[in-house]
């Protein structure tokens, strides 16, 4: 009869070598959608190729192993202090500067009913809004956050796409900050710098 093996899980190990003393890990790693062919790399080399919080990614796999967490997993430290945090008019608004940030805000800083926006077609900045119920303001200045840290921001007029986070789905099978939207409203909105600037002063950002 087979005997699963007990090992808390670390950076450098292949996943290989843990899957082979515990199966029920590939279990996990279909819950992350990696492909199981690449399990020769080491868990630090996996969490780097699949832009995956090696913090979270580790907790969770010990988990599977049936460790108990020592302390509550959180996004990794450094990932969370790079992120563009600001407040306006006492919400919390959230600004990923790129892939593995958008990730990060999208799957694992939000709440199912916090709002989330993008521009519309083109690559951009996910931008996050802490609350269940942002007034028109704030929306608008969410949007101008979204056009401005996109590939649109020259342009005149952007149109932005946004809507609560439970209508967010994720795409099997591709990195984390490629979502689909299942519904959501659009704006256009023109970026008015004077403000964006404004505001970053007042939070003490470049």
């Amino acid at each position: 009869m087979y005997r699963m093996q007990k090992v808390e899980v670390k950076s450098y190990m292949k996943m290989v070598d843990l899957i082979e003393g515990n199966p029920s890990l590939l279990l996990f790693m279909q819950h992350f959608n990696i492909d199981l062919r690449i399990s020769e790399l080491t868990v630090s080399q996996l969490c780097k190729q699949y832009e995956i919080s090696e913090t979270l990614f580790i907790s969770v796999a010990n988990l599977y192993n049936g460790f108990k967490n020592k302390q509550r997993i959180n996004p990794n430290k450094r990932d969370t202090l790079k992120l563009l945090k600001i407040n306006y008019l006492d919400t919390i608004i959230y600004v990923g500067k790129n892939n593995k940030q958008n990730d990060l805000i999208t799957h694992k800083l939000s709440s199912r009913n916090d709002y989330w926006f993008h521009v519309e077609n083109a690559p951009g900045s996910h931008v996050l809004v802490k609350s269940n119920n942002p007034s028109d303001e704030i929306i608008s200045f969410a949007a101008m956050l979204a056009a401005k840290f996109s590939t649109l921001k020259d342009n005149g007029k952007v149109s932005v796409n946004y809507t609560q986070v439970r209508n967010l789905k994720k795409i099997p099978g591709k990195p984390g900050h490629m979502v689909i939207l299942n519904t959501y409203k659009s704006l256009t909105i023109s970026i008015d710098d004077a403000l964006i600037d404004n505001v970053f002063i007042a939070n003490k950002l470049k």
